[in-house]
């Protein structure tokens, strides 16, 4: 299961697209920061072993939440 989050932010002449998705074959989370279609930024984070599915999502919410924030 492919789970996530995406966000379009406008600032000034620019609009950042922000794309968070849960990928539990590696297990991580990644975060990438998006202008007009090039990656300018990213984050990855490896999730816990015993992590439930709400517990994942939260993990994946706070993440995308907190790069927006940035």
């Amino acid at each position: 299961m492919i789970f996530g989050f995406n966000t379009d932010i406008a600032a000034t002449d620019t609009v950042y697209h922000v794309q968070t998705e849960v990928r539990e074959q590696l297990p991580r989370l990644e975060s990438q920061i998006f202008v007009r279609g090039r990656c300018m930024g990213k984050r990855a984070g490896v999730l816990p072993e015993a992590a439930t599915d709400a517990q994942i999502q939260e993990l994946a919410r706070a993440q995308h939440r907190w790069i927006v924030e940035a």
